[in-house]
This record gives structure tokens, sequence and C-alpha cells, in this order.
């Protein structure tokens, strides 16, 4: 039986170690690329206020919430549209707790309450006068 060369063995694990340390390096590389690519692409503020004022305009509070929530748009100038945001919410609240109240769900009169006053709240504490009339319609919308 003829014993092989050590050199070779040793050779084909230094090229292996290399070949899969290269790939890991590789791997490591592109995907700092892409989560750095992917930062920088999708946070353009003009683009980001363009997005908001579009479904502010057109009334679509719930999209306007996931575009502020899932492109993490707080700084101040989204300030305005957190606002009727919030409002909306606090409305959307106060008819599903109304809606149970109607079916006779126990301890939803509170809730009613409590989103009515956070409704009204919303609409005397406007910081933005473009959000005025939006927060007065929900506070129109309730049945008080």
């Amino acid at each position: 039986m003829k014993q092989k060369n050590p050199i070779i063995g040793i050779v084909w694990k230094s090229v292996l170690v290399l070949y899969f340390g290269m790939l890991f390096y590789t791997m490591i590389k592109i995907s700092v690329e892409m989560i750095v690519d992917y930062n920088q692409d999708h946070y353009n503020q003009a683009e980001s206020i363009e997005r908001c004022d579009y479904d502010y305009y057109n009334r679509n509070f719930g999209g306007l919430r996931e575009t502020l929530t899932l492109n993490h748009l707080h700084d101040e100038i989204f300030d305005k549209y957190w606002e009727v945001v919030d409002g909306y919410e606090d409305y959307v609240n106060y008819v599903t707790w109304q809606r149970a109240a109607n079916q006779g769900v126990e301890e939803s009169s509170t809730q009613v309450e409590n989103y009515r006053t956070a409704v009204i709240e919303n609409s005397k504490n406007c910081k933005f006068s473009d959000n005025q009339e939006i927060l007065d319609g929900f506070v129109e919308n309730m049945e008080l």
C-alpha cells in the first residue's frame, strides 16, 4: 500500500479553508452592502413627504400610518401626519367600541367614553391648522 504524501493533504486542507473563508467574507460583504443600500434608497425625505401627502389628501389615514411606521418617519417634519393619524386611530377605536356597545359587549361603554374624550381632545388641542378640519370632522361624525 502506498502512503499519501502529507504535503498534498496539507495543501488540500489549506485550499479548502481559503475557499470557505473567501466565500464567508463575500457573503458578509454583500449582506452589509445590501443593508446599507436599502436604508439609503428607502429614506429619501422628499419622496417620503410626497407619499405621505398623497395618503393625507386622499384621506387614506390607514395607508398613511403604514407609510410613517414602516419607513420610521419620526422626524419633526412628519408631526403633521402623525397628529392626524393618531386622531384617526382614536376615532376608529371609538367607532369600534361603539359598535361593540350596540352589540351588548360588557365594559365597552367605558371604552366608548375614553375614545370619545380622546377624539374631542385631539380636536381641541390640534397643533397644525391643516389638521383642524379633519379632526373636527371626526368629532362631528361621532354619535354625541
